[in-house]
Formats: C-alpha cells, sequence, structure tokens
C-alpha cells in the first residue's frame, strides 16, 4: 500500500497528518451545508475547557492554570514524537512522556505560578528518566 492513493480522515494535529505528504481537499463552504455528511468545509473546532462553578471558589489556582494552559500543535507533536520514538523503553511510557515535556519543552512555565515552576523543577531535576 505504500506510496498509494489513500482517501481518509485524520484529527490534527497528529504525527502521521503532520509527516505523511497530504492533500487538503477543497469542500464547499459550509454555509450551504446543514449536515456536516454533506461533505462540506467546516471551520476546525475549538477546544473548550468547562469547569463546575465551585472550582472557582474551591481551588482558585487550577482555574488560573486552565485559563492560562496552551495545548497547541507544537505541544501536541512534540510530545507525541518523543512517545512514540520511545515508549517501548519505559514500564509507565506515558509518565516518561509527561517528564521529558516537562525537562524539554519550557511553554508550560507561562500557565503556572512562580513558585510551582520552582517546586517542578526541582522535582524534576531528582528524575533520572528522561
Amino acid at each position: 500500500m505504500k506510496g498509494e492513493p489513500w482517501l481518509g480522515y485524520l484529527w490534527g494535529p497528529t504525527r502521521p497528518s503532520n509527516e505523511l505528504d497530504l492533500t487538503l481537499l477543497k469542500e464547499p463552504d459550509s454555509s450551504g451545508c446543514s449536515d456536516p455528511g454533506d461533505g462540506c468545509a467546516f471551520p476546525p473546532s475549538e477546544v473548550m475547557i468547562a469547569v463546575n462553578t465551585e472550582l472557582s471558589t474551591q481551588a482558585p489556582e487550577v482555574v488560573e492554570l486552565l485559563r492560562k494552559w496552551d495545548w497547541n500543535g507544537s505541544n501536541q507533536l512534540f510530545a507525541e514524537g518523543w512517545y512514540e520514538e520511545h515508549k517501548g523503553n519505559y514500564i509507565n511510557p506515558f509518565e516518561a512522556t509527561a517528564i521529558f515535556f516537562l525537562k524539554n519543552n519550557k511553554s508550560w512555565t507561562e500557565w503556572v505560578p512562580d513558585d510551582v515552576e520552582r517546586s517542578v523543577l526541582e522535582a524534576l531535576a531528582k528524575e533520572s528518566s528522561p
């Protein structure tokens, strides 16, 4: 099958959608479609984070983290790429990927207060994993 034409659907960003030489099909604008099954081009979905309103008073620091959190395509591909290459080397590859991400991608430091960043960095310094 390698090199043969293929028609399919992928969520992105994912490693296959980033690495394969894919051509996005042109579809009619979604304004004329009443059903996604009609084969129209719908805009990308926006991911929304919803929490119970009580969380604002019970854990305001968590709400603040979620407001700042930005798991963008670059972060996804960075973590997913490492996971795919190393998952067989660890008993818990998800934990190893999280440690790798925190040690090697500083975007998360913008999501947390300075004291939390310091605590995480201190804990990471003690980790022998990635």
